[in-house]
């Protein structure tokens, strides 16, 4: 019952959001693409720390607002042999974006195409996002694949995150980053409502022109659910 409130709950939330949708701004006619890569000293997302450098690259092709963005990451160092691979479909509709993620990662099961579970190495999320001048909200909810508690029940893990736009201080860029867990989850290690990550990101441009920007950066994030600060720089190089 506990499950089937919260798919009630996530499905009301996508319904508002949807018919609070402004009409959508002309969107691109032509395809449009990017590239970016990236260096990092240790790989942590939203508030997890996976503890090894990494390697990533994305690319993200898009027609008239329709997305589809892939995603691959390689550890190295002590965790060499670690690899990811994501691949998401999105589209934006004025200040809102939706869009479907499938990510895998190896060690959960090497097998790439496998699919069903318990087998399966896959978990599948839908997201939703809204974008304004000072600060982006994002709610991500895995209705699919690996996300089951110990008794094999599906948690509808769910994560909202707050991001900031980046303020120009001091000749640097402050970004900072707040992401909620709503309820109980194993895979967020939660036990209800909790605050999973704060982070703070400072970067500053080492070469930027209209079609390529290459930034460097230091974070700090904190997870008060496990009570740990984590600390990562890297370099980004991003083609448009």
């Amino acid at each position: 019952m506990e499950s089937n409130h919260k798919s009630i709950v996530l499905a009301a939330i996508c319904l508002v959001l949807f018919f609070m949708v402004p009409v959508p701004v002309c969107a691109q006619d032509d395809v449009v693409s990017s590239f970016q890569t990236e260096l990092s000293s240790r790989y942590s997302w939203r508030g997890i720390d996976y503890g090894t450098p990494m390697a990533s690259g994305t690319l993200d092709i898009g027609w008239k607002g329709i997305h589809l963005e892939a995603f691959g990451g390689s550890a190295f160092g002590n965790g060499a042999g670690v690899y990811e691979i994501d691949m998401t479909a999105y589209f934006e509709l004025g200040n809102f974006c939706f869009g479907v993620t499938d990510y895998w990662l190896n060690t959960d099961n090497p097998r790439y195409f496998r699919f069903s579970m318990p087998e399966t190495g896959h978990l599948w999320e839908a997201y939703a996002e809204y974008y304004s001048g000072a600060v982006s909200v994002g709610w991500y909810t895995f209705f699919a694949g690996q996300d089951r508690d110990e008794d094999d029940n599906k948690q509808w893990s769910s994560y909202i995150e707050l991001t900031s736009a980046g303020l120009e201080l001091a000749g640097l860029t402050w970004q900072a980053q707040l992401g909620i867990v709503p309820w109980s989850t194993d895979f967020y290690g939660t036990s209800g409502f909790a605050v999973s990550n704060v982070g703070l990101r400072v970067s500053r441009d080492i070469l930027s022109s209209d079609r390529l920007s290459m930034p460097v950066y230091m974070q700090f994030t904190a997870n008060p659910v496990v009570e740990s600060l984590y600390f990562s720089m890297g370099l980004t190089l991003t083609f448009e």
